[in-house]
């Protein structure tokens, strides 16, 4: 049985444990769920649009900090989508996305290393970000009411937690030896995994890396030579964290049940990290489970936790699906015909 595979039968033995365990609530649950107002959760949509509008501005002011002329806007919130939509169906911590937004830059004139470049430095923009969002939700928990000692030590956790990774990430950025080393590593243990599906034949390769760790520096160079070519970028990132968490928030305002924005902010920050990180196709029930816990360690009942949790996902997915495989079928299209949209 592949890995995959016993990482999702995991999955779904963790969610029906946890269902028999929390039967009464999943009832309450299902009882919060009729009276939702889906007024609201069609705000959702424009919502989710606007977030992904972000996602392209990033990527197209991370494109000129770096000195390459980028792609229509248009272009770039459809690839913003595809690439969500490609990390729902084969989850890989991000490097399916990294590798379709490569492939199809490439016809734009961004090299491989660049568009390595730019998928790397929105997560790390993201990931930063966070970091004022946490010491807002932190805030919000000590102000408010029903918030509980764990929630408020998950966030201080939290924070500490980006801010080592940050340190991690900048000394990566600034040694390039260390930085070489660790995706040397990296590309020897997903090439000794590939040859054994692949005919023997490497998925990544020595060369791929090298050109693409030669690429990603000239990108870092430019950064470095001025910081606030970054600025811009960095700020569209953390607008797109904020459209997502309030993305979230609308969920309960739906649900007509008043909720600590910081409960709502932590929750998603804890859930999206442990969705990044596991191999289960869509994340489905490690998302999940996370996001309920956190609502729980925050105060919220865990009835309304599930719902506003089971609402936001399935709405989420069916904005997300339909409209990133188009655009995902377009690129990939694109590339096989060798045509450009």
């Amino acid at each position: 049985m592949s890995t995959k595979r016993v990482l999702l039968l995991v999955a779904i033995t963790a969610l029906v444990i946890f269902g028999y365990t929390f039967r009464a609530d999943l009832v309450e649950a299902v009882e919060v769920m009729r009276s939702v107002h889906w007024g609201w959760l069609l705000l959702l949509i424009p919502i989710m649009a606007t977030n992904f509008l972000a996602h392209a501005l990033f990527f197209r002011s991370a494109l000129r900090a770096i000195g390459v002329t980028p792609p229509p806007l248009r272009r770039l919130f459809g690839l913003a989508l595809a690439v969500a939509f490609t990390n729902v169906i084969a989850p890989s911590a991000g490097a399916a996305g990294v590798s379709l937004m490569a492939t199809t830059l490439r016809k734009d004139g961004v090299k491989a290393g660049q568009s390595t470049f730019i998928q790397l430095a929105r997560y790390a923009a993201v990931y930063a970000s966070y970091t004022l969002l946490l010491v807002v939700a932190l805030l919000a928990l000590l102000i408010g009411e029903g918030a509980t000692i764990a929630s408020i030590v998950l966030v201080s956790a939290l924070v500490l937690n980006i801010l080592i990774v940050t340190g991690v990430g900048v000394y990566l950025v600034y040694d390039r030896r260390a930085f070489r080393w660790l995706f040397s590593t990296l590309q020897r243990l997903v090439d000794w995994v590939a040859r054994k599906f692949r005919g023997g034949r490497d998925l990544v390769g020595v060369e791929r890396i090298e050109r693409v760790t030669d690429d990603f520096f000239s990108g870092v160079k430019q950064i470095v030579k001025d910081r606030s070519y970054f600025k811009q970028p960095f700020w569209w990132s953390l607008s797109g964290n904020i459209i997502e968490v309030t993305s979230l928030f609308v969920v309960f305002i739906a649900l007509d049940f008043v909720v600590n924005p910081g409960a709502v902010i932590v929750a998603f920050a804890v859930a999206s990290g442990a969705g990044i990180l596991t191999l289960i196709p869509g994340d489905v029930g490690i998302y999940e489970l996370a996001m309920v816990a956190t609502f729980s360690l925050a105060g919220v009942p865990l009835a309304v936790g599930i719902s506003a949790t089971i609402l936001f996902r399935v709405i989420s997915r069916l904005i997300i699906l339909p409209f990133g495989f188009f655009f995902y079928n377009r690129y990939i299209n694109e590339v096989t015909n060798g045509t450009n949209s």
